[in-house]
């Protein structure tokens, strides 16, 4: 039995693998914090052919997340929505999103290649799964149980960075 462990110790998945077959798995992912981004560096030990039971254990690289802004474009105070392809394949590259502002629909920031943070407000409740498609590696400023937090938890081109860490 191959046990796949996240760096604290934590189980993440346990899988079966024939004797001298190398095991494999997907990446393993670190959720970011107020203070670091965390991409997954590898297995340690180094994966090897199987010879009976193994652990591997997930090894991240931190990068020190940089503090927002200045904001390039803010969205107008009386912002309730973020229509559907608004700001589609905009240049833009840093994001404030006005509190009151309640959904972003899809394709808001679609294939803005050159946004690399956004803040998005507690008030946002909706963020359409396709809201920032063709988007790569975007920081995502919020309050912690959010959907903006919700939202990057199942989108691998954005990383949640809390604000209300209480720090």
């Amino acid at each position: 039995q191959i046990t796949w462990l996240n760096d604290d110790g934590s189980v993440t998945d346990r899988t079966q693998v024939a004797s001298g077959a190398t095991p494999t798995h997907a990446d393993a992912t670190k959720a970011a914090t107020a203070q670091y981004t965390y991409t997954f560096a590898g297995w340690t030990p180094e994966l090897a052919p199987a010879t009976g039971d193994a652990t591997y254990t997930a090894t991240y690289t931190a990068a020190p997340v940089p503090a927002f802004g200045p904001a390039t474009f803010t969205l107008p105070a009386s912002t309730k929505t973020v229509g559907e392809s608004a700001f589609e394949g905009l240049p833009m590259t840093v994001v404030e999103i006005p509190d009151g502002c309640e959904r972003i629909y899809k394709w808001a920031f679609k294939d803005c290649t050159s946004l690399t943070q956004i803040r998005i407000p507690a008030s946002v409740t909706y963020i359409s799964t396709s809201a920032f498609q063709g988007c790569e590696d975007v920081l995502v400023y919020g309050e912690a149980g959010s959907a903006a937090e919700t939202f990057c938890t199942t989108h691998a081109n954005c990383h949640f960075i809390p604000e209300n860490t209480g720090e």
